[in-house]
């Protein structure tokens, strides 16, 4: 047991708040053919801003979702940025299109980040939204690993001119991965609290157990 010279309890629990809030901050990446949403005069687009939003209003605290045509700067290393961005995200979201499983940088992206999870011994966060119905095929790999999560259906979404249904399908769909998330921070902060939990406020005193 370390014993630390005495500190005083807003100290600890601003640097618990600090470190929490860095540390939880939740990052999805938005794994979508560009063509998909350039046909589509940018439906894709909204529907990321829109779960975005109704994700962050759930949790009470931010959520960035990367998406490459609004992150990518002039000037970068396209592949070794979305490497990048996909090595750090928390959770996934491929949007499901015949498309999709025809470009390469959207499988590749599905199976970094299963990869990923996989050698760090995570549980893989991935929720799909099927967009548009597409074929089955047994020997994509893509394909069979997407095929293990459960999906959003909103191969009907785009059609809907009711707002308030539109909401409803987007608002359940932020719930499941509310609850995914909320599981992950359950998780980390009570590593967070067990290593400042022995902080005796009458002596003043600090211990990492």
């Amino acid at each position: 047991m370390l014993r630390f010279a005495p500190m005083s309890a807003q100290y600890i629990d601003n640097t618990m708040r600090m470190f929490t809030e860095a540390t939880l901050v939740p990052k999805g990446f938005w794994s979508y053919a560009r063509g998909d949403d350039a046909h589509l005069d940018g439906v894709l687009s909204d529907l990321r801003r829109r779960l975005q939003a109704e994700i962050a209003i759930l949790l009470g605290h931010k959520v960035d979702i990367f998406q490459d045509i609004n992150e990518l700067r002039v000037g970068d290393l396209w592949a070794d940025r979305l490497r990048n961005e996909v090595s750090e995200a928390t959770f996934l979201i491929p949007i499901l299109t015949p498309t999709y499983f025809n470009r390469p940088w959207c499988r590749e992206e599905t199976m970094t980040f299963l990869a990923l999870a996989s050698e760090s011994g995570k549980k893989p966060l991935i929720f799909p939204v099927l967009f548009v119905e597409y074929d089955n095929d047994p020997n994509c790999e893509v394909k069979s690993a997407i095929a293990q999560y459960q999906y959003g259906d909103f191969s009907q979404w785009r059609f809907i001119s009711n707002p308030t249904e539109k909401s409803r399908i987007e608002s359940r769909f932020a719930q499941d991965i509310k609850g995914a998330l909320k599981h992950t921070q359950t998780v980390k902060n009570r590593i967070t609290y067990r290593v400042f939990r022995t902080f005796d406020r009458d002596g003043g005193s600090f211990q990492i157990v």
